[in-house]
């Protein structure tokens, strides 16, 4: 994918496919960033490159296990429960609530730290 979030995308946060992007038909790569909208429809995984700089092309997970940071001071979430893109921190997942339009990331299987960086 190609990060057009306008800063670096680290290792663990979640990205959505960038809607407001109109290179991709020129450039071939789908856009994605970080957004503070609940649940976004548009969630596209999480950022599996260590730190992907902007403006560069990395990887994200998009099935599967993958460790994700969650906002928990600001979006709290808890084991066994769907999580999605927070409202909190761009970036950070938090606690999904279903909704029409809305988009689960998947299910937080532990939790095992803080979500300090």
């Amino acid at each position: 994918m190609f990060n057009d979030n306008g800063a670096a995308i680290v290792s663990g946060y979640v990205v959505a496919w960038d809607q407001d992007d109109t290179d991709f038909s020129t450039s071939g790569y789908p856009y994605v960033i970080t957004t503070t909208t609940a649940d976004d429809p548009y969630t596209a995984g999480v950022m599996l490159t260590g730190s992907c700089a902007d403006q560069t092309l990395c990887e994200i997970v998009t099935k599967g296990l993958v460790n994700v940071v969650i906002d928990d001071s600001g979006d709290d979430s808890a084991v066994d429960t769907l999580v999605g893109n927070s409202t909190g921190t761009a970036g950070r997942a938090g606690d999904y609530a279903t909704g029409a339009n809305t988009c689960a990331l998947g299910t937080l299987v532990s939790f095992v730290g803080s979500d300090t960086l």
